[in-house]
C-alpha cells in the first residue's frame, strides 16, 4: 500500500487508512525496472536509511557493510512493531473462531480451512471491522490459496494461507537458521526489499516469496569457501555477502541442471522428473523444502528468468556505483550512497505506516495506564 507522505502528527488514528488502488486498473507491467508505487519522488527523500556518512572508510567494501547495516536498521521492525502485529494476529484469531466454531486458527498466518472457507473468512473479518472495506482479495486458484487483506486499524496488509501448514514450520526453520547464519536475516531483507520494489515478491504472480529467498541466502551462506573453512568472521561481511547473492544466483547458477537442497545443504542434479512427479522445467528454480523432501518452494515463480536478469544487473550496478565513488575526490563523494543504485525510492508509505504502528501503539499504552490507575 503506498500513499503520499504525511507528517505524522497530521494521521488521524479514527480515519481508515488509505485504500488500496481499485482492482479494475490495468495491471503494470513487470519488467524488472522498480514499479510505480516505488518510483522516487522530488518531494521525498530517495535513500532515507542514509542518516550517516560512510565516505571515510578504509574501502569500499567497509563502505558498503556499513550501509547495509543502516539499510537494515531503517527497514526491520521496531519492537512497537511487532507488538501491533502480534495484536492485529489475535484480533484476527479471535474473529474467526467465533465465525468457525473454535476451529483452529494458526498464529503465523496460517488457518486450518478448506479452500470453500476462503470467501466466508473474506466476509467475516470485513464485517467485525477487521479488513478494510474494499481491500479484501480471495485467491482461490494459486498452489496454496490466499486471504488477502488491509487491517482496518493498522493499515497493515496480510495474507492468510488456507489448508496448508508448511508455513508453521517453516517459521522454525527460520528461527534455527538465524542462530547459525546471524547475517541471513540482513540479506534476506534486503533481497525481499529488492523485489518487492520490481513486484517480484508475490508467489501467486510469478515472483519469488520470502521463505525462498531465505533459503537462497542459506544455501549461499553455507556453501562459501570462507564458511567451509570455518572461517565464520568472514560471513559476516555484509557487502560481500550481498555482492556475492547477486553474482551467484545472477551469473553463475544455472536452473536448468541445479536444484538446491537445505537439508543436508547442497545442490543436487535435477534430473527429468521434478519433485511432485512431473516433467522438469528447466526454467524454473527448483528449491526442496528442508521440511518436506516431496515439495518444491519455489515452483510457482514462473517469473524466475527474469529475476535472475535482474540480478545480474544488480551485481553490474553495485560493481559500477562503487567504481564510480571510488574515483571520486573524498569532498565529492562525501554523504553519498552505494545502495540508492538499486534501492533509492519512494519510502513515504512505508514511513507513514511506522508513524501510524507508533500512535496505536503509544495509544495503547496510554489507556493501559489509565486502567491501571482506576
Amino acid at each position: 500500500m503506498k500513499r503520499a507522505y504525511q507528517d505524522d502528527d497530521d494521521d488521524d488514528l479514527e480515519s481508515l487508512p488509505p485504500p488500496p488502488k481499485s482492482k479494475k486498473r490495468k495491471r503494470e507491467v513487470i519488467d524488472g525496472r522498480v514499479v510505480e508505487d516505488w518510483r522516487p519522488r522530488a518531494e521525498t527523500p530517495r535513500a532515507p536509511w542514509c542518516t550517516s556518512d560512510h565516505s571515510g572508510s578504509a574501502n569500499m567494501s567497509t563502505w558498503l557493510h556499513k550501509e547495509i547495516s543502516d539499510f537494515y536498521d531503517y527497514v526491520k521492525p521496531h519492537p512497537f512493531e511487532d507488538e501491533i502485529r502480534r495484536d492485529l494476529v489475535k484480533r484476527i484469531e479471535r474473529s474467526l473462531q467465533v465465525a468457525f466454531h473454535g476451529k483452529q486458527f494458526f498464529r503465523n498466518g496460517q488457518g486450518s480451512f478448506q479452500k470453500r472457507d476462503l470467501y466466508k473468512v473474506s466476509s467475516v473479518l470485513e464485517r467485525d471491522g477487521i479488513s478494510q472495506p474494499g481491500a479484501t482479495e480471495v485467491v482461490a486458484k494459486a498452489r496454496v490459496p490466499i486471504v488477502k487483506l488491509v487491517d482496518r486499524v493498522t493499515g497493515l496488509k496480510v495474507d492468510i494461507s488456507f489448508d496448508n501448514q508448511t508455513g508453521i514450520v517453516a517459521n522454525k526453520t527460520f528461527q534455527e537458521w538465524k542462530k547459525i547464519y546471524p547475517a541471513m536475516p540482513v540479506i534476506a531483507t534486503l533481497v525481499k526489499q529488492f523485489l518487492a520494489m520490481r513486484g517480484l515478491n508475490e508467489v501467486y504472480t510469478g515472483g519469488l516469496g520470502g521463505f525462498s529467498v531465505i533459503c537462497l541466502v542459506v544455501s549461499l551462506i553455507h556453501t562459501m569457501p570462507v564458511r567451509q573453512s570455518n572461517n565464520h568472521t568472514a560471513d559476516s561481511d555484509f557487502g560481500e555477502l550481498l555482492l556475492n547473492f547477486f553474482d551467484l544466483y545472477g551469473n553463475k547458477f544455472n536452473l536448468n541442471t541445479t536444484r538446491i537442497s537445505l537439508n543436508p545443504i547442497e545442490y543436487v542434479v535435477k534430473g527429468s522428473w521434478d519433485l511432485n512427479g512431473k516433467p522438469t522445467r528447466a526454467d524454473r528454480l527448483s528449491i526442496i523444502d528442508p521440511n518436506t523432501a516431496n515439495n518444491d518452494i519455489s515452483s510457482g515463480s514462473h517469473n524466475v528468468v527474469l529475476i535472475q536478469r535482474c540480478f545480474r544487473d544488480a551485481f553490474k550496478e553495485l560493481q559500477r556505483r562503487m567504481a564510480q565513488l571510488k574515483a571520486c575526490a573524498p569532498v565529492e563523494r562525501k554523504n553519498e550512497s552505494i545502495l540508492s543504485v538499486l534501492f533509492a525510492g519512494d519510502y513515504s508509505s512505508f514511513q507513514w505506516q511506522r508513524n501510524r504502528l507508533r500512535k496505536i501503539f503509544e495509544s495503547n499504552r496510554h489507556r493501559e495506564q489509565l486502567n491501571a490507575e482506576r
